[in-house]
């Protein structure tokens, strides 16, 4: 904790007047779950789009007064996560920032992967989710009122998002998290450097 100390005192003072929350995604179920049933009652059609029913969660609202601690019990479920649609995520994320009333607002997205839902990318073209996250970042780093930023856990974020810091454990989320704000909110025009590179990651 000494070191996440040390660092703090820029972060904790750029926080101060802005709200955190804290979101979560992932999907009701494996195989498609009513979507895809939904897709078979109506014969099949061709490249039907996402067949998989989301789940996005509020582990903690911008107005909430619980603790942070409060707010991830619920990710701890080891039956919650299940496929990522990534990119309907961030719109949805990007939704709930812009009707906060703040001036300065910030996405930071944590991946441990590429987006993938079986049940979608069996009845469509591969590159499907792939695809629709690299339109939705492109047009959020594009806009003037959310910066959005990526932190990768043993995963490239890099071919998605211009600015961001790959990690190789969990264990280094916090130190890593700090320094990719510092980026930001410090100073937002420099990229910050991937704790590993792709080639470190893959051995």
């Amino acid at each position: 904790m000494r070191p996440l100390r040390r660092r703090s005192p820029p972060i904790l003072f750029a926080f101060s007047s802005i709200a955190v929350e804290v979101l979560g995604f992932t999907t009701l179920s494996w195989r498609g779950g009513k979507s895809r049933a939904r897709w078979l009652w109506t014969r099949r059609p061709s490249q039907p789009g996402r067949l998989c029913d989301l789940l996005h969660i509020i582990h903690r609202s911008s107005d909430t007064q619980l603790h942070f601690g409060s707010s991830f019990r619920l990710m701890l479920r080891p039956n919650l996560l299940k496929e990522n649609v990534d990119g309907e995520a961030i719109e949805w994320a990007v939704d709930r920032l812009r009707a906060c009333p703040k001036t300065r607002k910030i996405l930071v997205v944590i991946s441990d992967g590429a987006p993938v839902d079986d049940s979608t990318l069996a009845s469509n073209d591969l590159e499907i989710l792939d695809r629709h996250l690299r339109q939705t970042v492109s047009t959020v780093e594009a806009s003037t009122d959310i910066k959005i930023a990526a932190l990768g856990i043993s995963f490239d974020v890099s071919r998605y998002y211009a600015t961001c810091t790959t990690i190789r454990t969990p264990e280094d989320l916090g130190t890593a998290m700090i320094g990719l704000l510092e980026q930001v909110l410090v100073e937002p025009n420099i990229r910050a450097p991937m704790t590993e590179t792709a080639e470190q990651l893959s051995t």
